[in-house]
């Protein structure tokens, strides 16, 4: 199964609209990419690499409890997971994403 096909699998779980597809591809490309060089999550098997931290941080979108919200914060977001992937979602929320390793923010 190629990369792109896993990918749409997983996304297509989500009531997401077209703009935020496209750019969470885009991210989960470079960002496995990265991860590659500089082990953010340990995971280097993509099927597992999507489903771990794509799927996982996505589930959160079916609680609905992002419609009021202005500002959500991700203490120990480690390689952006979830809140780059919400920060794509909700574009009008500002995330603030904490993490205790410099490897992994910058």
């Amino acid at each position: 199964m190629n990369e792109k096909k896993i990918l749409y699998d997983v996304l297509s779980k989500f009531n997401l609209n077209e703009e935020a597809v496209k750019k969470i591809f885009n991210f989960v490309k470079e960002i496995y990419i990265y991860n590659q060089k500089v082990n953010l999550t340990g995971i280097k098997d993509y099927k597992q690499f999507v489903d771990k931290n794509i799927y996982d941080s996505l589930l959160i979108i079916n609680l609905k409890i992002f419609e009021k919200v202005k500002i959500a914060l991700d203490f120990g977001t480690g390689g952006g997971f979830p809140g780059l992937l919400l920060a794509i979602i909700y574009p009008n929320i500002k995330f603030i994403l904490v993490d205790s390793s410099h490897k992994k923010t910058d």
